[in-house]
């Protein structure tokens, strides 16, 4: 599968942050091929003149798959 990855349980995250505006926001510098941890708040430092934000505001519904492998073991995926 092409997105298969492990992530480590802590660092899942359980319930947003208190201040939206302290969530964490990822950006990549595509000309220095760098990355940065930034605050969502920053984001207005990458915004140009003429620039659109979208804001995505549907609900996530949290759900789970239970399901057998064809050994037969057990084969958990978690949907949110």
């Amino acid at each position: 599968m092409k997105f298969e990855y492990e992530i480590p349980e802590g660092l899942i995250a359980q319930k947003p942050v208190e201040n939206r505006q302290d969530s964490k926001l990822f950006v990549i510098d595509r000309a220095s091929e760098k990355f940065y941890h930034r605050r969502f708040s920053d984001i207005i430092e990458y915004f140009n003149s003429g620039d659109c934000l979208i804001i995505n505001t549907t609900k996530v519904v949290p759900s789970r798959l239970f399901g057998k492998k064809i050994s037969g073991g057990k084969n958990r995926t978690v949907i949110s």
